[in-house]
């Protein structure tokens, strides 16, 4: 991923999937090409988040509390620390490749491209 300045998108993804994959995270994507700041696209392990604003902004707090620690030691701009960074979608709605299923970021950055502008005005 390219930014203002270089930012390790995958160690993001990986950290991620590594503190809330056994019970938050089904997958999860970081975008923010060209912004101060990325931002993380994420399909929850339970659809069930979704009912709800209520339930989705306490799973968005509990993966920004636990990815807390690993965006501390990272530089201000690969940091993830705001909870509105962090994007909640059901499951298998991220565009994947045909071939192996991977997430298609440059995809995923044309989706909320609209949404990034609004946060970074």
């Amino acid at each position: 991923m390219e930014m203002a300045l270089r930012c390790d998108a995958n160690s993001i993804e990986v950290d991620a999937l590594q503190c809330c994959g056994d019970d938050l995270i089904h997958a999860v994507v970081a975008i923010g090409v060209g912004r101060p700041s990325p931002a993380i696209v994420l399909e929850p392990k339970h659809d069930d988040v979704l009912e709800s604003t209520e339930k989705t902004r306490e799973l968005q707090l509990k993966v920004l509390q636990r990815i807390t620690p690993f965006h501390r030691r990272r530089y201000k701009h690969e940091r993830i620390e705001d909870v509105n960074l962090i994007f909640v979608v059901p499951q298998r709605s991220l565009p994947r490749t045909n071939t192996k299923g991977n997430i298609r970021r440059l995809k995923v950055e044309e989706q909320f491209k609209q949404k990034l502008d609004e946060m970074f005005k």
